[in-house]
């Protein structure tokens, strides 16, 4: 009988886990939301912390494994509290998705960082254009705002997406990349003077839609996000693609045995475990 597995599920790690910070994968992580795993828990340079999930149910997906669905409900996002400034350096930043998009009507955001519609204020916005399959990231600050396009993704398969910013200026153009695949980015609309440094408003990172009550919900399934407060490698982003290297950055603390010795027996080698515990 054959049996098929998905590479990417099948090498899973078990909970617990931590983030191993010896893996490159490591290398400018700022958050890391699994959500392949149990709800409510990323991981940031400063430890594990909550995450609020809204309505956004947990479901198992043959396309990609355990992750969370979003549906265009409202509220239908996940969020959680993170300062502006890892985020807002010289050192760029590069945000990653893995998940599958189900529709593009009005699904579009995959995670942003600012107020109303982002046209001030904003670190990053990274989602696709309603409508269409086109990859877009939008950044501001209190002058004006500057959208950036890429390449177009594939509707209801399992991918890897990322933005990559080489600085924090909002006229220079980042990279995209759709499943290890690099594109340029194309400068689209803009307001005001979107020039000069980006900024922020101190809201909090969403996950699944723009901001509190906006209609702009993604619709589809998201695995994994990692935010990275640097501009990684090309070998960094597409080495995700890789199913062997992609559970790297999972770590699970090593378990200490305690051996239950048999009395008796003459001591020394003579002496054998009745009893082996691990916790």
């Amino acid at each position: 009988m054959l049996v098929l597995t998905n590479p990417r599920t099948s090498r899973r790690p078990p909970w617990p886990f931590q983030i191993n910070w010896d893996s490159p994968q490591a290398e400018g992580l700022e958050v890391w939301v699994p959500f392949a795993f149990p709800a409510g828990v990323i991981f940031t340079r400063g430890g594990a912390k909550g995450l609020t999930e809204g309505t956004a149910p947990f479901r198992f997906d043959h396309r990609g494994g355990y992750g969370i669905d979003f549906n265009t409900s409202a509220g239908n996002a996940a969020t959680f509290a993170y300062p502006d400034a890892p985020f807002l350096t010289s050192a760029g930043q590069t945000i990653v998705w893995c998940g599958v998009v189900d529709t593009v009507s009005d699904g579009r955001h995959f995670a942003s960082k600012h107020a109303t519609n982002g046209g001030t204020n904003n670190p990053f916005d990274f989602r696709i254009e309603p409508g269409t399959t086109l990859l877009r990231c939008v950044r501001a600050n209190a002058g004006g705002h500057q959208e950036m396009n890429g390449p177009n993704l594939t509707v209801g398969r399992f991918t890897t997406l990322a933005v990559r910013h080489a600085d924090n200026l909002i006229q220079t153009l980042p990279d995209f990349f759709v499943d290890g695949v690099k594109a340029a980015g194309i400068a689209g609309a803009s307001s005001g003077t979107p020039t000069g440094a980006v900024t922020g408003s101190g809201v909090d990172i969403r996950i699944g839609n723009r901001a509190p009550g906006s209609s702009h919900q993604m619709d589809g399934f998201c695995a994994e996000m990692r935010f990275y407060n640097k501009r990684i490698s090309d070998a960094a982003i597409q080495a995700l693609q890789d199913p062997d290297k992609w559970w790297e950055l999972y770590w699970q603390p090593a378990k200490t045995f305690f051996h239950v010795v048999a009395g008796g027996g003459g001591g020394g080698a003579n002496q054998f475990p009745a009893l082996s515990v691990a916790i």
